[in-house]
């Protein structure tokens, strides 16, 4: 407050702006990914947030009708390792991953990373199980078949 004469006083108020700016996120990199047989697991690490909080997701893009993505992953922070899963792919498809970064002003997407899912190739064993008893003068035979499948183990992304 400011005394200009005994009967005017004069009050100074002050005003001050502050903008934040908020800006779309800036690229994930993707740092590794490893092809299963119909799922894929994929890291990166975030960057800045443009200001903003941010989401994550991963998509898969195979052949025609060959799609798929991650659940949405939130932001540990500027600058950390995520991992998403990207479920229900095909075998033997060639998927081309993005990790999608979104906040409330727009969305940027990672490089690409290709990886190609794991055949179909099942390994498997069957093996006959038999038994034989008397009862009363009548044999009795009783077989079982077991039938056991392994899948191979998955491989890294290129």
């Amino acid at each position: 407050m400011c005394l200009i004469s005994p009967f005017i006083n004069i009050q100074f108020t002050i005003i001050e702006f502050i903008w934040y700016i908020t800006v779309k996120p800036r690229r994930p990199i993707i740092t590794d990914a490893v092809c299963e047989e119909t799922s894929a697991s994929v890291e990166w690490k975030s960057s800045f947030d443009g200001g903003a909080v941010q989401s994550f997701f991963v998509a898969a893009f195979g052949d025609a009708y060959k799609s798929s993505r991650s659940d949405i992953i939130t932001d540990k922070g500027e600058n950390q390792t995520h991992q998403a899963v990207v479920p229900f792919l095909q075998p033997s498809v060639l998927y081309t991953f993005y990790v999608f970064a979104k906040n409330s002003i727009g969305v940027t997407l990672s490089e690409e990373l290709n990886c190609t899912t794991l055949k179909g190739i099942v390994i498997s064993s069957s093996f006959i199980y038999i038994c034989l008893w008397i009862y009363k003068s009548t044999i009795f035979v009783e077989w079982f078949l077991f039938h056991l499948e392994t899948s191979p183990l998955p491989v890294k992304g290129s």
